[in-house]
């Protein structure tokens, strides 16, 4: 599979924080947190938010999307989708979410980011919708 060219796409450099100063960590991200990304694969970056003054980007491994801090990253093609919108969160929708950009209900439907990480089956669906509608595959 071959993801279309105005996507942006990372290439995993890091699976912890094991190679990372503390000081390049986000909060609740350490040295010893696990991931379940793979060492060198590229992702398909569906989104990026910034947290606590931290960006992270929205990705999947086993068919299980996830917020990762950026400084696992390194980015391999920095083009945006054309579709994807953009979102500044005041303190009540999220105290430490700050801003968002991705597809439209991941900046615009109510609840859909919490309930993706919940593995809510609708918003996995709108998630999968989504990224199978920007992904294209040559033959």
């Amino acid at each position: 599979m071959i993801l279309n060219l105005n996507d942006m796409r990372a290439i995993c450099k890091h699976t912890n924080g094991n190679d990372l100063t503390l000081d390049q960590l986000p909060s609740g991200f350490n040295k010893e947190t696990q991931t379940n990304l793979i060492m060198q694969k590229e992702y398909l970056v569906m989104g990026i938010l910034t947290f606590e003054q931290h960006l992270y980007y929205l990705v999947d491994e086993d068919s299980m999307p996830y917020w990762f801090p950026c400084i696992l990253f390194e980015v391999s093609d920095s083009k945006i989708n054309s579709n994807w919108h953009f979102k500044i969160l005041n303190d009540s929708e999220s105290p430490l979410i700050e801003s968002i950009v991705g597809y439209f209900e991941l900046c615009f439907l109510e609840g859909h980011n919490d309930r993706l990480m919940e593995r809510n089956s609708e918003d996995l669906q709108i998630y999968f919708k989504q990224k199978k509608a920007i992904e294209e595959i040559y033959y």
